[in-house]
């Protein structure tokens, strides 16, 4: 469903990526208290604050899940083609 959802996204710029968006990725995959403490882990072995993690991951999350979905809808397409050949 999270695929079909954001295979008509498109982010041309920075601000048009929903941060909230990503949050709500990060704790569908990892789920809410595992991602905090994902968050947590990288920033110690990388000497980051948790809240920059936090902000990087969400933003990273609809960025991929974008680029997941099209390549979905890519392979679905090809499949298709080559059923009808």
């Amino acid at each position: 469903k999270a695929l079909r959802d954001h295979s008509t996204k498109s982010y041309n710029t920075s601000e048009e990526i929903d941060t909230d968006d990503g949050q709500k990725i990060l704790g569908h995959i990892f789920g809410n208290k595992t991602t905090g403490s994902l968050s947590k882990e990288i920033g110690q072995k990388e000497g980051m604050d948790t809240a920059q993690v936090m902000k990087i991951l969400s933003f990273i999350a609809p960025l991929a899940l974008m680029y997941l979905s099209k390549k979905k809808t890519q392979t679905n397409d090809n499949v298709r083609d080559l059923t009808k050949k």
